[in-house]
C-alpha cells in the first residue's frame, strides 16, 4: 500500500480493522504517519525522526509474522507529550535548559502504550516543566500526525485545546493512569488526556493505559475498564443528562449559547437543566493555589540553578506558590470534598453532566473552565459536534462520577449517535 497520507484521515477503528486483519501493514500506516509529518516539517511536534517510526512499523510486521499474538493498539501511531519520559528520546520537558536530557527508561504510560503494540509517533509541544497551559496539545491529531497522542497537565487544558480543534479529548479519573516517568510540576492535580479522531479510539487508547501507579502500596483486582466496549454498547435506558451552563456563560458568544440551548431542546425529554452552585466559583481560585504551592517546591531548585534561562512565568510561578502557607495549601486540598459533594448532588438525578467548552483557549476566563473539573478528579470527555455560523468548533463537554469511566463513554456515543442522527434528518 505504500505510504499514502490520505490513511491518516481514516477513524481508528477502520485502521484497526485493517490492521488486524491483514488488509494494510504496520509498516504502511508508520510511512503514511512519517510522510504527513515530513510534508509539513514536523510543524507542532517537540521531537520526531521518521526512519525511527517507519522501523517501528516494520518491527511490528516481523511480530505479527512470528505468529506472536497482537496488542489491542498493534501499529497504531500515537504521539505522546514532552513530560513524559521516552527510553533513547529526547525529553526536554518543554525548555531549553533540558535539551540534552535523554532518558534511559520509558515512563510507565509509555511503556504500557509500546505493549499494547503502538507505535511513538513524536514527541508532543508543551509549554516549559507544563506549566505554561496546553496550546499545541491537539496539533499532532488535527493535523493528522497521528490518529491519537497522550498529553499530561494540572489544569485540564488539554480538553479545552481538543475542542478548539476539533477532536475528541478524554480525561479519565485522576489516578487511573500511572504517573511514574512523567514530570508533574503540580502532581495533586497532574493526569493524562488522551486525543484522538474519535471516540473510539480515545477509549481504544486509554484503555490499554489504565493501571495502578507504581506508588499504589495496594491495588484491588479489577477487570479492564471495557471503555472501548462501552463506545459500542446500548443503554439499558436511554441516558438522562443534566445540562449545566458553565461559569463563564454570562460572557459566551451568542452562536455558542445558541447551539447549546438548542442540543438541549433535541435531549428532551432525556435532559433537565440545572446549575452548579455559587460555590463552585471557588474552585478556580483553589486549584490555582495547589497548582503554584506545588510547583514551587518542585522547581524551586531548577529556578534557583537556572533562572536566567527559564520563561519569567516559571519563575513568577514559584514565587506565587512560595507566598501560599501551608494552611492555604492544605485547606485548598479540603475543597475539593466540599466540591465533590455538590457535583454528586446533581449525579444523583443523571448519567453525566452536559457542558459547553469555549473554543477560545487563552482568555482568562474559558481557559479556566476545564480547571474545575481536573480539580475535582473527574472523568470528561469533549465532542466534536457542533460548529458555529463561521466555523469555529464548538465543543460539547460530559462530566459524569469518580470511577464512572465506562458509563461516561457509553453515555458519550448514545450523545454522540443521537446528535448525528439529528444532522441527518435536518
Amino acid at each position: 500500500m505504500g505510504a499514502d497520507p490520505r490513511l491518516m484521515e481514516l477513524p481508528v477503528p477502520i485502521l484497526q480493522e485493517r490492521i488486524a486483519s491483514g488488509a494494510m501493514r504496520a509498516a504502511d500506516l508508520a510511512a503514511a504517519a512519517a510522510a504527513k509529518v515530513e510534508a509539513a516539517d514536523g510543524d507542532g511536534l517537540a521531537w520526531f525522526d521518521g526512519d525511527y517510526l517507519r522501523r517501528q512499523g516494520a518491527g511490528m510486521d516481523v511480530w505479527r509474522g512470528r505468529g506472536r499474538p497482537l496488542g489491542a493498539l498493534h501499529g497504531l501511531p500515537v504521539t505522546v507529550g514532552d513530560l513524559a519520559d521516552t527510553a533513547r528520546i529526547p525529553t526536554r520537558l518543554g525548555t531549553a535548559v533540558h535539551d540534552a536530557r535523554v532518558p534511559e527508561r520509558d515512563a510507565a504510560l509509555v511503556e504500557r502504550l509500546r505493549g499494547a503494540g503502538a507505535l511513538i509517533a513524536g514527541k508532543g509541544v508543551v509549554s516549559p516543566f507544563g506549566t505554561g497551559g496546553s496550546d499545541g496539545a491537539a496539533t499532532p491529531v488535527a493535523a493528522r500526525y497521528a490518529p491519537a497522542a497522550v498529553i499530561t497537565s494540572a489544569d485540564g487544558g488539554a480538553i479545552a485545546e481538543a475542542a478548539a480543534r476539533g477532536v475528541v479529548g478524554y480525561r479519565p479519573t485522576a489516578g487511573s493512569i500511572p504517573m511514574r516517568g512523567v514530570f508533574a510540576a503540580a502532581p495533586t492535580l497532574a493526569t493524562a488526556t488522551v486525543l484522538a479522531t474519535d471516540l473510539v479510539g480515545a477509549a481504544s487508547v486509554a484503555e490499554a493505559l489504565f493501571a495502578p501507579g507504581d506508588d499504589a502500596a495496594f491495588a484491588m483486582p479489577a477487570p479492564p475498564p471495557g471503555l472501548k466496549a462501552a463506545t459500542a454498547a446500548t443503554p439499558p435506558v436511554p441516558p438522562t443528562i443534566a445540562v449545566v451552563p458553565p461559569l463563564w456563560w454570562d460572557d459566551a458568544d451568542a452562536d455558542i449559547v445558541a447551539a447549546f440551548e438548542e442540543l438541549a431542546e433535541a435531549l428532551t425529554p432525556r435532559a433537565f437543566g440545572a446549575t452548579l452552585p455559587e460555590i463552585f466559583h471557588e474552585a478556580t481560585t483553589q486549584a490555582h493555589r495547589i497548582i503554584a504551592a506545588e510547583s514551587a517546591k518542585t522547581l524551586h531548585g531548577t529556578v534557583e540553578r537556572h533562572g536566567d534561562d527559564l520563561p519569567a512565568g516559571v519563575a513568577a510561578l514559584v514565587a506565587a506558590g512560595e507566598g501560599v502557607s501551608a494552611r492555604d495549601y492544605l485547606t485548598a486540598l479540603d475543597w475539593r470534598t466540599v466540591l465533590a459533594a455538590g457535583l454528586d448532588a446533581v449525579l444523583d438525578r443523571c448519567d453525566a453532566v452536559l457542558t459547553a467548552v469555549s473554543p477560545r483557549v487563552g482568555e482568562a476566563g474559558p481557559a479556566d473552565a476545564n480547571l474545575t473539573w481536573a480539580f475535582l478528579g473527574v472523568p470528561s470527555v469533549t465532542l466534536p459536534l457542533l460548529g458555529s455560523e463561521d466555523g469555529r468548533a464548538i465543543g460539547l463537554q460530559l462530566i459524569s462520577r469518580k470511577g464512572d469511566d465506562a458509563r461516561l463513554l457509553r453515555t458519550a456515543a448514545w450523545l454522540q449517535a443521537l446528535v448525528v442522527r439529528q444532522g441527518e434528518s435536518n
